[in-house]
Protein backbone atom coordinates (compact mmCIF):
# COMPACT_ATOMS: atom_id res chain seq x y z
CA UNK A 1 0.00 0.00 0.00
CA UNK A 2 1.15 3.51 -1.24
CA UNK A 3 2.83 5.70 2.37
CA UNK A 4 0.87 8.44 0.62
CA UNK A 5 -3.06 9.15 0.45
CA UNK A 6 -4.70 12.10 -1.04
CA UNK A 7 -5.39 14.50 1.10
CA UNK A 8 -8.34 15.80 -1.38
CA UNK A 9 -11.84 14.86 -0.52
CA UNK A 10 -13.75 12.78 -2.90
CA UNK A 11 -16.75 14.49 -4.60
CA UNK A 12 -18.77 12.60 -2.50
CA UNK A 13 -16.80 13.65 0.15
CA UNK A 14 -17.27 17.23 -0.45
CA UNK A 15 -21.13 16.88 -1.35
CA UNK A 16 -21.54 15.06 2.42
CA UNK A 17 -19.79 17.59 3.91
CA UNK A 18 -21.73 20.44 2.24
CA UNK A 19 -24.93 18.89 2.49
CA UNK A 20 -24.50 18.48 6.22
CA UNK A 21 -23.87 22.18 6.74
CA UNK A 22 -26.79 22.86 4.89
CA UNK A 23 -25.49 24.77 2.11
CA UNK A 24 -27.34 24.24 -1.53
CA UNK A 25 -25.83 22.84 -4.25
CA UNK A 26 -25.09 25.72 -6.45
CA UNK A 27 -24.23 27.62 -3.78
CA UNK A 28 -21.33 29.41 -5.76
CA UNK A 29 -20.59 29.82 -9.31
CA UNK A 30 -17.66 27.37 -9.75
CA UNK A 31 -18.43 23.66 -8.93
CA UNK A 32 -16.72 21.67 -6.34
CA UNK A 33 -17.34 18.36 -7.58
CA UNK A 34 -16.41 19.40 -11.19
CA UNK A 35 -12.70 20.76 -9.91
CA UNK A 36 -12.14 17.77 -7.52
CA UNK A 37 -12.82 14.40 -10.18
CA UNK A 38 -9.76 15.67 -12.45
CA UNK A 39 -7.70 15.62 -8.47
CA UNK A 40 -8.33 12.31 -8.65
CA UNK A 41 -7.96 11.21 -12.02
CA UNK A 42 -4.84 12.22 -12.65
CA UNK A 43 -3.22 11.06 -9.32
CA UNK A 44 -0.76 9.02 -10.33
CA UNK A 45 3.15 9.15 -10.90
CA UNK A 46 3.03 9.35 -14.84
CA UNK A 47 0.49 12.17 -14.60
CA UNK A 48 2.00 14.35 -11.45
CA UNK A 49 2.44 17.43 -13.58
CA UNK A 50 -1.09 17.33 -14.72
CA UNK A 51 -2.11 16.65 -10.71
CA UNK A 52 -0.40 19.56 -9.79
CA UNK A 53 -2.33 21.82 -12.50
CA UNK A 54 -5.75 19.89 -11.53
CA UNK A 55 -4.74 20.93 -7.84
CA UNK A 56 -4.29 24.60 -8.45
CA UNK A 57 -7.35 24.88 -10.22
CA UNK A 58 -9.46 23.01 -7.32
CA UNK A 59 -7.66 25.26 -4.65
CA UNK A 60 -8.22 28.59 -6.86
CA UNK A 61 -11.94 27.32 -7.04
CA UNK A 62 -12.08 26.84 -3.79
CA UNK A 63 -11.19 30.06 -3.11
CA UNK A 64 -13.91 31.67 -5.05
CA UNK A 65 -16.33 29.37 -3.76
CA UNK A 66 -15.55 30.64 0.08
CA UNK A 67 -16.03 34.02 -0.78
CA UNK A 68 -19.31 33.10 -2.34
CA UNK A 69 -20.55 31.43 1.10
CA UNK A 70 -18.74 33.01 3.68
CA UNK A 71 -21.74 35.72 4.34
CA UNK A 72 -24.36 33.43 4.26
CA UNK A 73 -23.13 30.31 5.51
CA UNK A 74 -20.13 31.49 7.59
CA UNK A 75 -19.75 27.89 9.64
CA UNK A 76 -19.08 26.15 6.51
CA UNK A 77 -15.98 28.64 6.15
CA UNK A 78 -13.72 26.34 8.43
CA UNK A 79 -14.80 23.32 6.78
CA UNK A 80 -13.47 24.85 3.67
CA UNK A 81 -10.37 26.12 5.14
CA UNK A 82 -9.73 22.56 6.30
CA UNK A 83 -10.13 20.99 2.80
CA UNK A 84 -8.23 24.13 1.17
CA UNK A 85 -4.96 23.47 4.01
CA UNK A 86 -5.06 19.31 2.95
CA UNK A 87 -5.49 20.48 -1.05
CA UNK A 88 -2.42 22.79 -0.16
CA UNK A 89 -0.25 19.93 1.49
CA UNK A 90 -1.30 17.35 -1.72
CA UNK A 91 0.04 20.01 -4.24
CA UNK A 92 3.26 19.90 -2.30
CA UNK A 93 3.54 16.52 -1.99
CA UNK A 94 2.74 15.84 -5.80
CA UNK A 95 5.10 18.88 -6.49
CA UNK A 96 7.80 16.97 -5.52
CA UNK A 97 6.80 13.71 -7.38
CA UNK A 98 6.32 14.91 -10.33
CA UNK A 99 10.14 16.67 -10.18
CA UNK A 100 10.83 13.35 -9.23
CA UNK A 101 9.37 11.83 -12.28
CA UNK A 102 10.82 14.38 -14.37
CA UNK A 103 14.25 13.65 -13.12
CA UNK A 104 14.33 10.36 -12.06
CA UNK A 105 15.97 8.80 -14.96
CA UNK A 106 19.01 11.75 -15.13
CA UNK A 107 19.71 10.69 -11.42
CA UNK A 108 19.77 6.88 -12.47
CA UNK A 109 22.27 7.18 -15.93
CA UNK A 110 24.16 9.48 -13.84
CA UNK A 111 24.89 6.63 -10.66
CA UNK A 112 25.44 4.37 -13.76
CA UNK A 113 27.85 5.95 -15.18
CA UNK A 114 29.74 6.01 -11.94
CA UNK A 115 28.78 2.66 -11.50
CA UNK A 116 31.01 1.76 -15.00
CA UNK A 117 33.52 4.31 -14.53
CA UNK A 118 34.17 2.43 -10.72
CA UNK A 119 34.27 -1.06 -12.30
CA UNK A 120 36.42 -0.42 -15.28
CA UNK A 121 39.04 1.51 -13.03
CA UNK A 122 39.55 -1.12 -10.68
CA UNK A 123 37.04 1.02 -8.07
CA UNK A 124 39.40 3.69 -6.37
CA UNK A 125 37.94 4.55 -3.24
CA UNK A 126 37.52 8.23 -4.20
CA UNK A 127 34.68 6.83 -6.94
CA UNK A 128 33.33 3.89 -4.35
CA UNK A 129 32.93 7.21 -2.31
CA UNK A 130 31.18 8.98 -5.69
CA UNK A 131 29.11 6.22 -6.07
CA UNK A 132 27.62 6.13 -2.43
CA UNK A 133 26.69 9.91 -3.07
CA UNK A 134 24.91 9.06 -6.27
CA UNK A 135 22.87 6.31 -4.62
CA UNK A 136 21.84 8.81 -1.98
CA UNK A 137 20.57 11.19 -4.90
CA UNK A 138 19.06 8.52 -6.77
CA UNK A 139 17.32 7.59 -3.03
CA UNK A 140 15.97 11.02 -2.99
CA UNK A 141 14.18 10.30 -6.20
CA UNK A 142 13.03 6.95 -5.16
CA UNK A 143 11.47 7.98 -2.00
CA UNK A 144 9.44 10.55 -3.54
CA UNK A 145 8.08 8.03 -6.76
CA UNK A 146 7.39 5.65 -3.75
CA UNK A 147 4.97 7.67 -1.59
CA UNK A 148 2.79 6.80 -4.58
CA UNK A 149 3.93 3.32 -5.60
CA UNK A 150 5.20 0.35 -3.04
CA UNK A 151 7.55 -0.93 -6.06
CA UNK A 152 9.57 2.71 -5.74
CA UNK A 153 9.63 2.61 -2.25
CA UNK A 154 11.03 -0.75 -2.11
CA UNK A 155 13.82 0.45 -4.61
CA UNK A 156 14.50 2.84 -2.64
CA UNK A 157 15.05 0.87 0.25
CA UNK A 158 17.45 -0.77 -1.84
CA UNK A 159 19.53 2.33 -2.81
CA UNK A 160 19.67 3.09 0.90
CA UNK A 161 21.19 -0.41 1.49
CA UNK A 162 23.63 0.15 -1.32
CA UNK A 163 24.82 3.71 -0.07
CA UNK A 164 25.32 2.13 3.75
CA UNK A 165 27.55 -0.32 2.25
CA UNK A 166 29.21 1.77 -0.61
CA UNK A 167 29.93 4.30 2.22
CA UNK A 168 32.06 2.16 4.71
CA UNK A 169 34.04 0.15 2.29
CA UNK A 170 37.92 1.27 1.67
CA UNK A 171 37.99 -0.96 -0.98
CA UNK A 172 36.78 -2.57 -4.44
CA UNK A 173 33.31 -4.05 -3.48
CA UNK A 174 33.18 -8.07 -4.09
CA UNK A 175 32.34 -9.57 -7.74
CA UNK A 176 28.75 -10.80 -6.00
CA UNK A 177 27.96 -6.84 -4.87
CA UNK A 178 29.18 -5.39 -7.97
CA UNK A 179 26.68 -8.05 -10.12
CA UNK A 180 24.23 -7.44 -7.59
CA UNK A 181 24.07 -3.49 -8.24
CA UNK A 182 24.04 -3.70 -11.74
CA UNK A 183 21.10 -5.90 -11.73
CA UNK A 184 19.45 -2.94 -9.14
CA UNK A 185 20.68 -0.57 -11.29
CA UNK A 186 19.34 -2.11 -14.84
CA UNK A 187 15.81 -2.76 -12.95
CA UNK A 188 16.07 1.77 -11.91
CA UNK A 189 15.76 2.37 -15.44
CA UNK A 190 12.97 -0.34 -16.65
Amino acid sequence: MPLYDILVPTRKQWQDKRDAAKVPKGAAKVSIGDSIDPVHKSFSIKTAAKNVQDTEKLLNNLETYKKAVEKKYPKFVADIDKIMKGTRAHKKTMEDVAKAEAGYLKQVRNTEAIFIFGKNNKWPEKVIKELAGQFTKTKGFLDALGLLDDAWAKRAKEASGWMNKLENLKTAPSDDDVKKMQVFIDSCTQ
